[in-house]
C-alpha cells in the first residue's frame, strides 16, 4: 500500500516532538503529505458539574480560561511542527497538493478529540501518535485503539525525538493475521529500506511458524531482507523483539498488534502494551 497522507494528532505537549519527528521521516521516505491536527475541545466541557448553580461570570471565566489554555497548546504544537519541518527541509503548505516531495500542513479543528481523530484517520494511509501511556488522555488512547481496530489503519508510535533514517527495518513475524496486515500496510517503506530483518518468533512449546509465503511475498515485492529465529524461552516475545531490533540497529519495528481483545491484554499483560512501554525506536502496528 502506498503512503500518500500521514495524519499526526498533536496535543501541545512534549509527546508532539516524537510524533512529528517520526512522521517527518516517513513523509520524506514516501514523498507523503503530513496533516498535523490539533483539536480544540469544547470550552463548555470545562464547566464542572457540581450540582450547584454557578453565576454567569464564573462560568464565563472557566470557559475563557479553557480557551486560552487550548490556544496556547495549539501554538506550541504548531511551533514544534515548524521547527521539525525546518530541520527536515519539509515545506509547509496551506493544504495538500500533488507534488514529488514531502509536505506538511497544520490543521485546527474544534470538538471531541477522539471522534475527530477517527474521522480524519478514515482517509489517511498512516496515523502517527506520540508515546502511548494508558494513564494519559482517555480520548487520545481510545482514538489510538479505534484507528487500529475499527478504522483498520496502521499506526506508528514515535518513542523518541531522535528518529533514524529508516534505512533498516525489523519485522516481527509470528504467522498471525495481524502481523501479515502490518507488513502489507508498510510495504512502501520496506521497498525503500536498505535492509529488513524478519524476526521469526518461536514460542516455547508451540508449533513452528510458517515463513515460506512471507518470504515469497517479500521477494516478489523487491524487499531486501534476512530472516532470524527469535526464541522466547527466557523472555516474553515482546521483550525479545525489542532486544533483537535494538541489537541489529533497526530504525523501526513493524508488528501486528492487539491480536486479542484489548481488555484481555490489559488484564493479563499483552505483548503490544509491552512494546509500547519499552521500545526506544518507532513501532509500526497493524491490526
Amino acid at each position: 500500500m502506498s503512503i500518500a497522507k500521514i495524519l499526526v494528532p498533536v496535543t501541545g505537549t512534549p509527546r508532539d516532538e516524537m510524533a512529528i519527528a517520526a512522521a517527518a521521516r516517513m513523509a520524506k521516505l514516501c514523498n507523503a503529505h503530513m496533516q498535523v491536527q490539533f483539536v480544540h475541545p469544547d470550552p463548555a466541557s470545562a464547566v464542572p458539574l457540581l450540582g450547584v448553580p454557578l453565576s454567569g461570570d464564573i462560568m464565563q471565566a472557566i470557559i475563557d480560561g479553557q480557551t486560552k489554555f487550548a490556544q496556547a497548546a495549539g501554538a506550541r504544537a504548531r511551533q514544534t511542527m515548524v521547527d521539525i519541518c525546518r530541520r527536515e527541509s519539509i515545506e509547509i503548505v496551506k493544504r495538500p497538493e500533488h507534488r514529488a516531495e514531502a509536505s506538511c500542513a497544520f490543521r485546527e479543528v474544534w470538538g471531541n478529540a477522539g471522534r475527530l481523530i477517527v474521522d480524519s484517520a478514515r482517509l489517511s494511509d498512516l496515523v502517527v501518535f506520540g508515546p502511548v501511556h494508558w494513564r494519559d488522555s482517555s480520548e487520545i488512547n481510545e482514538a489510538f485503539l479505534d484507528v487500529l481496530r475499527s478504522v483498520r489503519r496502521p499506526v506508528l508510535v514515535g518513542n523518541s525525538p531522535n528518529v533514524g533514517q529508516l534505512r533498516k527495518i525489523a519485522i516481527g513475524w509470528d504467522g498471525s493475521i495481524v502481523a501479515a496486515r502490518a507488513i502489507c500496510a508498510v510495504m512502501a517503506i520496506l521497498q525503500r529500506a536498505e535492509q529488513s530483518d524478519v524476526l521469526i518468533v518461536h514460542r516455547k512449546g508451540g508449533p513452528s511458524v510458517p515463513t515460506q509465503e512471507l518470504t515469497d511475498y517479500l521477494v516478489r515485492n523487491g524487499v531486501k531482507f534476512e530472516t532470524h529465529a527469535v526464541a522466547t524461552a527466557d523472555k516474553s516475545p515482546a521483550e525479545m523483539l525489542i532486544n533483537e531490533a535494538t541489537v541489529s540497529g533497526a530504525d523501526m519495528l513493524v508488528v501486528g498488534g492487539y491480536g486479542h481483545d484489548h481488555l484481555w491484554e490489559t488484564i493479563f499483560g499483552g505483548a503490544t502494551d509491552t512494546l509500547l512501554a519499552n521500545a526506544k525506536i518507532p513501532v509500526l502496528i497493524g491490526h
